[in-house]
């Protein structure tokens, strides 16, 4: 059975900071609040390593866009990945880009990137070693190829990956997607 990943979402506002756990389910191309996961009929058990789960896979034969049956090799599984899958463990969010300035330099060194949303959840500005810049974001069921495309023409190392409502659920950089790539090479998938 395989065991999914629970990714931490910190989002820090003037009246604090909350924390959601979540999982992407595979099989829903969505995040799921952990408690949500743990209510479903596939739920084995979860731990610190992540969420058990015997629902069987989204079929890696079928594809989320039409070329995809007609490539091969590393170009197939890149149509047949979520971005989603790939989601980094931990995010942070301020709700104000004003919030990043009380960030201790611990906080901004364990996170890659802080990601900057509005009222709504949804991400706004990306804050890098505290330079900002306007985030572009990708839903979080978009495939690797998608996720790829923006990340290389757009010039990006970080993709604030959002749910079907806008909202972020997490990052996606790219030493994500190179993690990925070498546990395929290692399990000589490609």
């Amino acid at each position: 059975m395989p065991t999914l990943p629970i990714h931490t979402l910190e989002v820090i506002g003037e009246a604090g900071a909350s924390v959601h756990l979540s999982v992407f389910c595979s099989r829903k191309r969505a995040s799921t609040a952990v408690s949500v996961c743990r209510e479903c009929p596939h739920f084995d058990a979860d731990s610190s390593a992540g969420v058990t789960c015997d629902a069987p896979p989204r079929s890696a034969d079928t594809p989320s866009s039409g070329r995809a049956g007609l490539l091969t090799g590393a170009d197939a599984l890149t149509t047949n990945v979520c971005a989603g899958d790939l989601l980094g463990l931990r995010t942070i969010a301020v709700r104000d880009a004003a919030c990043t300035a009380s960030l201790t330099e611990a906080e901004l060194h364990a996170a890659p990137a802080v990601v900057v949303i509005d009222a709504c959840g949804h991400p706004v500005q990306m804050r890098v070693r505290r330079d900002g810049f306007e985030a572009r974001s990708l839903r979080e069921s978009a495939t690797l190829d998608e996720a790829l495309h923006l990340m290389i023409h757009h010039h990006v190392r970080y993709v604030p990956l959002v749910d079907s409502d806008g909202a972020l659920v997490g990052l996606l950089t790219d030493l994500d997607v190179l993690r990925w790539v070498a546990t395929i090479k290692r399990e000589k998938r490609i």
